[in-house]
This record gives structure tokens, sequence and C-alpha cells, in this order.
């Protein structure tokens, strides 16, 4: 089995502030709906993570990416309930 993909260098700090963000998501009556992006730019001030753009963009993509994951999760279960497994 292989090992994960080594991060790139530049994205160090956009994985460090996802990683330490993963609480700080907004939630409606259908589950989790974006990021707190009030919360997330509290917690890169206290990491010393600058929040630029290029930074959000980077965020943007991992809680598209998480949240597409956490729809298509749910429609396995929503299936799955609906044929009896």
């Amino acid at each position: 089995m292989q090992g994960a993909p080594k991060l790139a260098q530049g994205n160090k700090p956009a994985w460090k502030l996802w990683t330490s963000c993963s609480t700080q998501w907004r939630v409606g009556m259908g589950g989790a709906v974006g990021l707190d992006y009030l919360a997330v730019e509290m917690v890169a001030k206290t990491l010393g993570i600058r929040m630029d753009r290029p930074m959000l963009e980077k965020l943007q993509a991992l809680e598209h990416a998480q949240l597409d994951r956490w729809a298509e999760t749910a429609q396995r279960e929503r299936e799955r309930a609906r044929n009896g497994r």
C-alpha cells in the first residue's frame, strides 16, 4: 500500500488551517452548509497564517470537496434506506 502523497510546500499553511478549522462549520437543517469564515479568520490569525485570496481559494476548494463527499455519502445512505439495506 502506498503512503499518502507529499503535500507541496506552498500548500502546508492551507492544510494546517484546514485541519485546525475542522469544527468551524455552519450547520443548517440539512447538515453542514459551509465553513464559518469569521471563525476561520480568527484561527488563521491565531496560527499566524495570512488570510489572503490564494489562501481563501485553497480553503474553498477543500470546503467544496468535503461538502461534495458528505452529499455523496448522504445520497448513498438514502438509497440504502430506500432499498432496505
